[in-house]
């Protein structure tokens, strides 16, 4: 809208006028009375008049001959942007009249690099708040918390599978040879190459099993919830892993065996012989496996900090074999499932196998690691 200003000082070489919208001050050139311009302070374009008004009686006229205004009083802008929010800061200069006022400098503003350090910092906190929770958890109940939820990680899914298709193909294969082993000629021919196949497709088992157990149990002592990395397609990085489980088992399951022939020699069944090197096995196998990992060798299964623990910390040993007694006898139904049912039952009763043994190498793993939280008797 356009505002009607007065000029006086027609004389000089500028002109002055006071913006009746702000009240400020404005030089023009000479020459621009009578013409239409624009206020530098509040933006509104005036009207500057050629002839100025009469002044008023008792009014006086300053020495440039301007008519001066009463001031008009004005609010402090202030710039507020969406990403800083804050009050200007009372100590910037103000700006000028005749300038636009430029935003001022605000209280709070933080730093990029802050913000970020702030937020890791933050992030930090809170996991380190989680794994002494989750630490907590473990300790009060070692046998309990995580040894079913490893499972669900991609990476253990994986070698379940892997492991419970290998087993599968195994059974399915010994259970062909002996089909074809009670024909004649060609069958069992074709019986022998099966029993060769299916012989090192179990040692491939045996030792993939073995590397994976192994990864389990050393994962989980060290307290790692997730486990990794696990074994991968070089088979010489992770070789001399197997031994430590297939040594720490034919170790345990050996004085049952001797134990069991002996019965078996004065009038037992065979069968005295694979009971009694299962119960040993259940027994001894543990603390042979926890002393080899103690020792850093695949022959110690005698370490006396191992051993002594059964003694100390005979509450935790009963509690593992407890529930191994019960995985065993699970494991023991799934094996009868496995040697007389059909296809499809053989599928669901090999995944449930190996996910009973790997939950074996998971709580074996937590007693590991309790006991190495224990403080030396």
């Amino acid at each position: 809208m356009e505002r009607r200003a007065w000029v006086s000082g027609e004389q000089s070489s500028s002109i002055y006028l006071i913006c009746p919208s702000c009240g400020g001050r404005m030089k023009v050139p000479h020459g621009q009375a009578g013409q239409k311009c624009r206020c530098a302070c509040c933006n509104a374009v005036v009207l500057a008049s050629a002839s100025p008004p009469q002044p008023a009686a008792g009014a006086g006229n300053g020495d440039d001959g301007i008519t001066l205004s009463e001031p008009v009083e004005r609010s402090p802008r202030v710039y507020v942007s969406p990403e800083n929010l804050g009050e200007p800061d009372p100590d910037a200069a103000p700006a000028a009249d005749s300038a636009r006022a430029s935003p001022p400098q605000l209280r709070g503003r933080r730093d990029v690099a802050d913000d970020q350090t702030g937020k890791v910092m933050t992030l930090a906190e809170a996991e380190a708040r989680n794994v002494e929770r989750a630490k907590l958890l473990i300790s009060e109940w070692p046998f309990v918390t995580g040894t079913l939820s490893f499972l669900s990680d991609r990476a253990a899914a994986l070698r379940w599978l892997i492991l419970t298709l290998t087993l599968l193909a195994d059974v399915t294969l010994f259970r062909w040879m002996i089909e074809l082993s009670a024909g004649s000629g060609i069958a069992q021919l074709a019986a022998l190459l099966l029993m060769l196949a299916a012989a090192l497709l179990a040692v491939t088992l045996v030792a993939a099993a073995s590397a994976c157990f192994l990864t389990i149990v050393q994962d989980t002592a060290a307290g790692h919830d997730k486990v990794e990395p696990w074994p991968g397609v070089p088979i010489t990085d992770w070789m001399r892993d197997v031994f430590y489980v297939v040594n720490g088992l034919l170790s345990a399951a050996l004085p049952g065996i001797l134990l069991g022939g002996i019965f078996m020699c004065l009038g037992g069944s065979v069968r005295s012989a694979i009971y009694g090197g299962t119960l040993s096995s259940l027994a001894l196998f543990p603390v042979f496996l926890i002393s080899m990992i103690t020792e850093g060798s695949c022959f110690a299964i005698a370490s006396p900090a191992v051993w002594s623990t059964l003694r100390t910390a005979w509450r935790l040993w009963g509690v593992f074999y407890l529930l191994s007694a019960g995985l065993a006898l699970l494991l023991f139904v799934l094996t009868r499932w496995l040697a007389s049912g059909e296809f499809f039952l053989n599928g669901l009763s090999s995944a449930a196998a190996v996910a009973v043994a790997m939950i074996y190498f998971r709580l074996l793993g937590r007693l590991a690691r309790r006991l190495s939280e224990r403080p030396p008797s």
